[in-house]
């Protein structure tokens, strides 16, 4: 420390901010009279693109065919709506996954019923409803696979190739199905590899003769692919089940050859609804979880929401059970610098982990270590019912999450429905934990009774740190470029450090043990 530096001592007294940590940049509903859900969101050009299904042809919800269309809505960097598209024929049509395409546009995979309309080539009573679309959402080619049973795309991702990766489950013995381990009344996990322009590569039946279904997938380094979802079945291709439904992963290769298939869990019930990919060709996966035994141990009560780092032979290497003693889940995934993972879901409790919960059922996101150590988590909503089934990281260190509201309180401006799709942008925490710009940083981190601020210049700057939920625990003047901080007074825990300078902002997730 340079002689004169200023020694700043943080007190205990604790007072509600009017900023919470990881504000919120912007909220916003979209939807008309009835209900309107999203269930996937991706990062693209300028914004972000949403896919759902919406129930309304009113509002903001315009030019629909049926019942129930797939719904598309690209959004501008603040949150306005650039275009958006309902896709369908008059039969039901539900929009499920989104991803990027390198030219901007998008993919979405679903379900459709229908055989007009923007649908052609259907085969029975439900399809994956797969569709590529320009930057301004355009239709660019459109499919629907499957066979005379149904078949319900749940999750799409993209190989390093440019390939098209779909994954749900399928009931069909026929038309672009074969390979089905039950008799057509129970459903396996269904794969299928397209070429970015739309022509089906492969595809591939997993399972048992029980129920199997894939809600999510991950592209994997070697050009295959990582399948999760949920299991009935002891036999076929799923090994090691343990009780009444596991959680089920199953590795495939780039040219659909089934590497290995797992059952996870315990006695209970046990589900994954989305994996994350990791350098070393293992994943990690979220979903919930009702066990207390097999590999599942640390429950709070009722369905807990569940993290679990699988190795690249499927081997668990940690689980983390999370929530309270109500129910709580977890949807998504994304990852974060720092090997860092935000994951995205819903929460009914009030306790336990879980803090700050605004009613029925909160959107409840989860920050945690590349242990799966907790690092931050907040409940999103109002009075009612939020869900959140996306959630992706852009390259500015914002993070969106996506799901539907029926409030109209809280953190929900308005709702002009049954249920509207709701997407809200967060603050840039991304790299948080990390030295941002130039020399800003706070050393050493984790910290033990004194730490020592870094400004990339001399001040004055102003400095905040506040605890977990946004409560301030010290304001105060930095000088630079180097302050030392007394963090002897604050509890063991993580806490944000904030610095503005007026022309620059500057954070950091600070860790005191």
């Amino acid at each position: 420390m340079k002689p004169g530096a200023a020694i700043l001592s943080i007190g205990l007294a604790l007072q509600v901010s009017a900023q919470p940590m990881f504000g919120i940049q912007w909220s916003r509903t979209f939807g008309g009279s009835l209900s309107d859900q999203a269930r996937g969101a991706c990062v693209v050009p300028g914004g972000f693109a949403l896919a759902g299904t919406s129930n309304s042809n009113d509002g903001l919800a315009l030019g629909g065919h049926g019942l129930q269309d797939a719904w598309v809505l690209g959004l501008s960097d603040d949150g306005a709506v650039v275009w958006q598209r309902l896709i369908g024929g008059s039969g039901n049509d539900r929009g499920c996954a989104i991803m990027a395409m390198p030219d901007g546009g998008c993919v979405i995979a679903g379900e459709t019923q229908s055989n007009d309309g923007d649908v052609s080539g259907h085969h029975g009573m439900a399809d994956f409803l797969v569709a590529r679309l320009d930057s301004l959402g355009s239709i660019v080619w459109l499919r629907a696979l499957g066979g005379s049973g149904s078949d319900v795309a749940n999750a799409v991702s993209m190989a390093a190739n440019g390939d098209v990766l779909v994954a749900g489950s399928t009931r069909s013995v026929d038309g672009d199905v074969s390979g089905l381990h039950g008799d057509g009344t129970t459903s396996d996990m269904w794969v299928a590899r397209l070429s970015a322009d739309g022509q089906l590569l492969w595809r591939a039946a997993v399972g048992g003769s029980l129920t199997d279904v894939a809600w999510a997938l991950c592209a994997m380094p070697d050009g295959g692919m990582l399948v999760v979802g949920e299991s009935d079945s002891q036999d076929g291709d799923v090994v090691g089940a343990h009780g009444l439904k596991d959680a089920c992963a199953c590795r495939l290769g780039p040219t659909g050859e089934l590497l290995w298939c797992r059952a996870l869990g315990g006695s209970l019930e046990d589900m994954a609804y989305g994996a994350f990919a990791t350098p070393d060709g293992g994943a990690v996966l979220v979903g919930e979880s009702r066990s207390g035994d097999g590999d599942v141990f640390g429950g709070h009560g009722a369905y807990d929401a569940w993290v679990l780092r699988l190795s690249n032979s499927g081997g668990v290497m940690w689980q983390r059970m999370l929530g309270g003693s109500q129910n709580d889940r977890f949807n998504a995934i994304a990852g974060l610098s720092g090997g860092r993972y935000l994951l995205a879901g819903s929460t009914y409790s009030l306790n336990g982990n879980v803090t700050g919960q605004h009613g029925s059922e909160d959107c409840w996101l989860v920050l945690v270590d590349a242990g799966g150590g907790l690092l931050w988590e907040r409940c999103f909503g109002g009075t009612q019912v939020e869900r959140a089934f996306a959630v992706s990281s852009d390259p500015l260190g914002g993070t969106l999450f996506a799901g539907y509201t029926t409030s109209s309180n809280g953190d929900v401006e308005q709702n002009a429905g049954l249920s509207d799709t709701w997407a809200v942008r967060l603050d840039d925490f991304t790299q948080m934990a990390e030295t941002r710009k130039d020399s800003f940083g706070v050393r050493p981190n984790p910290a033990r009774g004194e730490a020592f601020i870094m400004l990339p210049h001399n001040g004055p700057a102003e400095c905040r740190i506040s605890d977990t939920r946004g409560r301030i625990a010290g304001e105060f003047l930095l000088q630079g470029p180097e302050d030392r901080l007394s963090v002897e007074q604050l509890a063991p825990g993580a806490y944000v450090v904030r610095v503005s300078t007026g022309t620059s902002a500057y954070g950091q997730l600070l860790i005191i043990e």
